[in-house]
């Protein structure tokens, strides 16, 4: 009655959060006695986080307005995704494995060791055997790939051999992949003798490829320098180049790089009727008419097309760096 304003609310005590009401929660009703597979999302945090989303939206309506049928949707998940229990996993010919999770491994590395196993088929003694005889032949290139991801480390050799010793010695403490990491660890150098196999199973081919494409571009070479229609043909260029040149810096060569013929095609004929003459139509046309068969170069120069389209970059000079770091790989130390 006084005019005055009520006094506002009191200030929170320090350190107290103010309660959020949590969004309508939708679940359907199951048997507690069965258990789910769970499904891994990223849940939405409290109420506050939805606001503006779509399930905001959600939150106005109840179960039963969404889903009429719940109890058949409810029957169907315990029929179809009930949870089972995970069977021990067990590789062929290994006793007594008791370990079913990765003991000094984490995860990720596990699945991906796991992987590489089930890649190379083969037990880990059959592996260190063939490793130790660098037995090549015996391992396929795939496999080798796949070894190539499974070796273990220094490190972890030296975590999975500690972890044993503290067991007195007995290797089923530790996971079935990581049995598989410590035998293979009793290869001398197992990763040297990897990549040895895996040169001796591509030197002999990738060295014939290289092989090939040099020798192409060799006979391109040897062709065009002993072919006397294609010399003929740069002379009379040089020759139309110098007249054309006259009184200039450029006049007065003795010779021109060979990239110089590409740009023939871009010197127009001056005259109006003519313009679309350049000096490579004008060249061909003189020489044609004075003698046909000069032009016939490709009868002196079959190898030029194929030497062509080698990529001399890629098919010789890194195809030969490649060789030499698979061989420095492959190379025993003294």
């Amino acid at each position: 009655g006084n005019g005055k304003a009520p006094p506002p609310p009191p200030p929170p005590p320090p350190n107290s959060k103010l309660a959020v009401p949590s969004a309508p929660s939708f679940s359907l009703m199951t048997n507690s006695n069965r258990k789910l597979k769970p499904f891994h999302w990223r849940k939405m945090g409290g109420g506050s986080d939805l606001k503006g989303t779509v399930w905001d939206e959600v939150g106005a309506y109840d179960l039963d307005s969404l889903v009429p049928n719940a109890h058949l949707l409810s029957q169907g998940l315990e029929d179809l995704f009930v949870a089972t229990e995970a069977k021990p996993m067990r590789m062929k010919g290994t006793k007594g494995a008791r370990r079913t999770g990765p003991v000094v491994l984490d995860m990720r590395r596990t699945h991906a060791v796991s992987i590489g196993i089930a890649n190379i088929k083969l037990p880990a003694a059959g592996v260190v055997a063939r490793l130790g005889r660098l037995d090549y032949r015996a391992l396929s290139t795939e496999q080798l790939e796949s070894l190539l991801s499974v070796l273990p480390t220094d490190e972890e050799l030296k975590a999975l051999r500690a972890h044993v010793d503290k067991h007195d010695g007995d290797v089923h403490e530790l996971s079935l992949p990581e049995q598989y990491l410590l035998e293979l660890g009793g290869t001398t150098k197992p990763l040297r003798a990897v990549h040895v196999c895996m040169t001796l199973h591509t030197y002999g081919g990738d060295a014939h490829l290289v092989r090939t494409a040099a020798e192409l571009v060799r006979n391109a070479c040897v062709e065009i320098m002993s072919s006397v229609r294609l010399t003929k043909l740069l002379g009379l260029i040089l020759a139309m180049g110098n007249a054309m040149n006259s009184g200039t810096s450029y006049g007065g060569a003795r010779g021109f790089f060979i990239d110089s013929l590409l740009r023939m095609a871009s010197v127009k004929a001056s005259s109006t009727d003519k313009r679309n003459l350049s000096l490579l139509h004008y060249t061909v046309s003189a020489v044609y008419s004075q003698d046909p068969g000069a032009l016939e170069l490709p009868e002196e120069l079959p190898s030029l097309e194929k030497a062509a389209a080698v990529e001399f970059d890629v098919q010789i000079t890194n195809a030969l760096r490649d060789l030499r770091v698979a061989l420095r790989r492959g190379e025993v130390s003294p």
